[in-house]
């Protein structure tokens, strides 16, 4: 069986999308009979060198953290090239770089170049960046067209993390067929859940559930304000597990019946989702939103904006909502058509979502695809 080697510039114990996907990769890959090595950025205090449960190792590079550890930047130094030699002394045969976005990728790409290992890079975006300020986000954007013109210039395969992932490549002048969904294990997320009472804790008997960073990108301040058309409901509660640079602000501006969590562990999450009566993620732009993914697994059904992964896991209106924009009016309508609904045609509906996540949104199938990829070298 191979040796993987997955670079990531985020990884275990931070947070995030490619963070879970990276980590949960792994872990399939090694069920599936492989040997898997991480290579990542040491944000924090963390160890250089991990070994996990299942056998995952885990190089993790010196680097300057930037943006609060959001963007690192490599240290290359003696320290950073001794760390890359122990895991070329594992004989890696396949690398897989998550996202073209960091210094990180163009790290890998350079690695496997050296060893004339066959590249992958799988991207997780389907749209610019964004930070919420024009200004800013002009920088962003040449900043991704230079590091994507740079990642280019290795000629590796290139893969979609979902179908808009693919179609958003295509604005880089990069084509590809080649889709490595993201996935999650349904019922063993549903068993993880704890034994917390959100509907307690609220006071209500429907909750609204966001699940994600605060930050502008995810459309967190339309959310409040599509609360406030709901204020005077006191059955219905907007409860937001996460944190970000928007959590001072959204605490001082947010109605009464929203409540920020803060950031919660999975088992707490679990819980929560399967106690909402939806999901909501107004969000500018996901590659292949994972907590979309738990939402169906956990049977609760999603309003979502048309990002990477909406049309695969809601391809029609029987299974949850897909908006054009984020925009609060258009969240409201969303809002109000699925919380009017009876209890039992709301159930059915995040039923069939789950039965989509179970059946097409596996790592068995994850993993095949990422190896039908390699099959192509």
């Amino acid at each position: 069986m191979p040796t993987y080697l997955l670079f990531s510039h985020r990884f275990y114990p931070q947070r995030g999308g490619v963070e879970s996907f990276t980590k949960n990769l792994a872990n399939a890959l090694v069920e599936d009979g492989n040997r898997v090595c991480v290579i990542t950025s040491k944000i924090g205090k963390v160890e250089e060198f991990e070994f996990l449960e299942n056998g995952v190792e885990i190089f993790r590079v010196p680097c300057y953290s930037l943006l609060s550890g959001r963007l690192p930047l490599s240290k290359h130094g003696g320290q950073f090239r001794r760390l890359l030699n122990e895991a070329a002394d594992k004989k890696p045969d396949r690398v897989l770089v998550n996202t073209r976005l960091f210094p990180l990728s163009i790290d890998g790409l350079e690695f496997a170049k050296s060893l004339n290992i066959p590249a992958v890079v799988l991207d997780h975006g389907s749209a610019h960046l964004t930070f919420g300020n024009a200004f800013v986000d002009t920088f962003v954007e040449r900043y991704e067209h230079l590091i994507t013109k740079k990642v280019k210039s290795y000629g590796p395969v290139f893969a979609g993390i979902s179908e808009k992932s693919v179609r958003w490549l295509g604005h880089f002048g990069i084509e590809t067929e080649y889709v490595i969904p993201n996935a999650i294990d349904a019922e063993a997320y549903r068993r993880i859940a704890s034994d917390r009472d959100f509907h307690e804790e609220a006071g209500s008997s429907k909750i609204v559930a966001y699940v994600g960073r605060l930050a502008p990108e995810k459309g967190c301040n339309e959310l409040l304000k599509a609360a406030r058309s709901f204020e005077s409901n006191g059955s219905i509660k907007f409860l937001l597990a996460g944190d970000g640079m928007l959590r001072k602000s959204l605490e001082e501006k947010a109605p009464r019946n929203v409540m920020l969590l803060g950031a919660l562990d999975q088992s707490d999450i679990s819980s929560l989702l399967q106690q909402s009566s939806v999901f909501c993620l107004p969000s500018r732009s996901e590659g292949f939103c994972t907590s979309l993914l738990e939402a169906g697994a956990c049977g609760v059904p999603s309003i979502i904006t048309d990002v990477g992964g909406a049309t695969e896991l809601i391809p029609e209106p029987s299974v949850g909502w897909i908006l054009p924009s984020g925009e609060s009016g258009a969240l409201v309508n969303a809002l109000n058509n699925c919380l009017n609904l009876p209890d039992g045609d709301r159930r059915q509906m995040g039923r069939r979502a789950q039965k989509i996540v179970e059946s097409e949104y596996n790592w068995k199938k994850s993993v095949a695809a990422l190896e039908a990829v390699y099959d192509q070298f």
